[in-house]
């Protein structure tokens, strides 16, 4: 079973290292969260990592909590019932995508690495790499989404299959690679941390088979499976807060979300590493040939359920969060026509940035002159990986890839991540943490963890 208390360490001391973009200086980094300001027009999107900016900020991951206002964020796109077979010819980099949903269903970070292999989709994590995670473009508000993945293996390596939302509502399926038989289930209610929630389910050895993990999320109940057999069933009526006057269940669009990362990496907090299962060996011979470790992706389906009964519907294609919410849950959801495309990744809701030209054609354009481009310089094969990693390599070991705060490219990675810091700040009760950490950040050169 999972160790409470080293839960509570690794989510108080945070995982800095995956959660903040590298800066080209630590002036460059606005903050918002519940103890700082909301972003200023200028760099109007709150990432859920708690920094403002441009561009993809606005899109995935935008929290309409602490932006500079709600329409800053860029509408959600509804959810999408289909099954992917993944190749990478179905997944756009992030930094290319401008909110089509109808083109580009996936998404991955530009400092990742996905191949194409013959029994699926694999999701590298070459040498001193920050991994990799893909995502949907589009939100699932309520539905039934099963994902056929076979993990990572080793000690500090986890992989992970999870439901994320704009305002941090959380369902979490992880695989810590030193424990193979015993995926870890969990759920946060707008990134608040609790003791309480995890379990672990048991399965046969999640790297060497297949599986196939699903979510059936619904108004009333979350039900965790593997292959078929139900593992675990929550409730949203065991969830009420009595001092809120809030269920405490997961609840607003969210995305899906799919990675593997190093979480025993050395500059992460010793709390964070131990959960993980202990240090990455960066040594081991999968990082000579075939240069990498990997998580691997089949398939996904998903279900879409109808929305809340007496949700406010004004279209058929974005979800948006309203104006001058006080309590950020599903009833603070709408359904409208509002574009979801920007022009170009200096966008936001505010200023999209497009020609005079029909929003989707000026998309569709944009796109199609950088997808070649995209495949070329980040997409390979199995056969192909060795070189392509290898060039590939030094920026993810550097984790340094040349943006600045208002358009970095890993707005997704730390969404997936940000939740952390997130949740310690909520433990606090003041937010006491999400400034700790961001003090950590101005330091984060120096590895102060």
């Amino acid at each position: 079973m999972i160790n409470l208390l080293t839960l509570a360490t690794s989510f108080l001391l945070g995982s800095s290292f995956f959660e903040l973009p590298q800066l080209t200086s630590a002036q460059d980094i606005i903050y918002c969260n519940k103890t700082t300001s909301n972003c200023p027009s200028s760099a109007p999107c709150c990432s859920s990592s708690g920094q403002c900016g441009n561009g993809t900020y606005c899109m995935g991951g935008c929290d309409p909590r602490f932006s500079f206002s709600v329409d800053a964020c860029i509408p959600q796109p509804v959810c999408q019932s289909n099954t992917w077979d993944f190749t990478t010819d179905i997944v756009q980099s992030s930094e290319k995508y401008l909110g089509n949903a109808t083109d580009y269903q996936w998404t991955y970070e530009s400092y990742g690495h996905i191949l194409d292999y013959d029994e699926g989709m694999l999701l590298a994590m070459p040498k001193n790499s920050k991994g990799t995670v893909v995502s949907s473009t589009f939100y699932v508000w309520y539905g039934k989404v099963a994902a056929k993945f076979r993990s990572s293996h080793g000690a500090g390596v986890v992989s992970a299959y999870i439901l994320f939302s704009n305002v941090q509502d959380e369902v979490d399926l992880e695989f810590i690679g030193s424990t193979l038989e015993e995926p870890q289930t969990n759920y946060y209610f707008q990134g608040n941390l609790s003791l309480t929630h995890g379990k672990n389910l048991s399965t046969t050895n999640t790297n060497t088979n297949w599986h196939t993990y699903e979510l059936d999320w619904t108004e009333d109940s979350l039900t965790w499976s593997i292959d078929g057999k139900a593992g675990r069933v929550l409730h949203k009526n065991e969830t009420y807060n009595a001092t809120t006057g809030l269920y405490a269940y997961p609840q607003t669009p969210s995305r899906i979300q799919i990675s593997i990362w190093p979480g025993g990496d050395s500059s992460n907090a010793p709390g964070t590493i131990a959960w993980a299962g202990g240090l990455v060996d960066w040594d081991v011979s999968e990082f000579e040939d075939p240069g990498y470790l990997y998580a691997m992706l089949d398939s996904v389906e998903v279900e879409c359920y109808d929305p809340p009964s007496g949700t406010e519907k004004n279209g058929t294609k974005s979800y948006v969060y309203k104006n001058n919410q006080k309590d950020w849950t599903s009833d603070s959801v709408m359904i409208t026509d509002e574009d979801t495309i920007i022009g170009d990744l200096n966008g936001s809701g505010l200023d999209r940035n497009l020609d005079e030209d029909d929003d989707e054609s000026s998309s569709s354009a944009s796109k199609s002159s950088t997808k070649t481009a995209s495949k070329d310089s980040t997409k390979t094969t199995a056969a192909d990986s060795e070189e392509t990693t290898g060039s590939d390599d030094e920026d993810s070991g550097s984790g340094s890839n040349g943006k600045t705060s208002v358009s970095s490219d890993v707005s997704d990675f730390v969404q997936y991540y940000g939740s952390v810091t997130s949740k310690a700040g909520a433990a606090s009760g003041s937010g006491m943490v999400s400034s700790f950490m961001g003090l950590l950040a101005l330091a984060v050169s120096c590895v102060l963890l």
